[in-house]
């Protein structure tokens, strides 16, 4: 059987801290972000000639992380590590992309703005994560 591991120098155990707030809320959009670009791939799928391989694994690639942020929100509302642990990783990921993003493309496109967003993303995120983290017992 699993066991919870409990935030020990919360003071307010019945109420979410606000990092932990901070995190739901931020990782609840990129989940259902990542939803609707997974659905729009697919809407995509049926209008493009060519693209279906790509389109497909896209769709997938978009779907599957979009269910793990799922799961990172539902552990982080039920106060468990795994939300923490997997929030943290994808942040990580998601300033790579950043720099990538930004490093390789021309200022202005999509691309930059992805980059751009990516970046904010994660300058939110990754510090209300980080001191989740640190409240708990590993």
């Amino acid at each position: 059987m699993a066991t919870r591991t409990q935030d020990v120098n919360d003071p307010n155990r019945g109420a979410p801290s606000r990092a932990r707030q901070i995190a739901i809320a931020l990782l609840g959009a990129q989940a259902l972000a990542l939803a609707g670009v997974a659905s729009y791939s697919l809407v995509r799928l049926f209008q493009a000639g060519s693209l279906h391989r790509v389109l497909i694994g896209e769709a997938l690639t978009y779907g599957a992380c979009a269910v793990l942020l799922g799961f990172a929100v539902r552990s982080l509302l039920q106060r468990t590590r795994f939300g923490i642990t997997y929030g943290i990783t994808w942040h990580l990921f998601l300033a790579l992309a950043a720099f990538t993003l930004l490093k390789y493309q021309v200022p202005g496109s999509a691309g930059w703005w992805f980059g751009i967003v990516f970046a904010v993303l994660v300058a939110c995120a990754l510090p209300a994560l980080v001191l989740l983290a640190s409240r708990y017992r590993f």
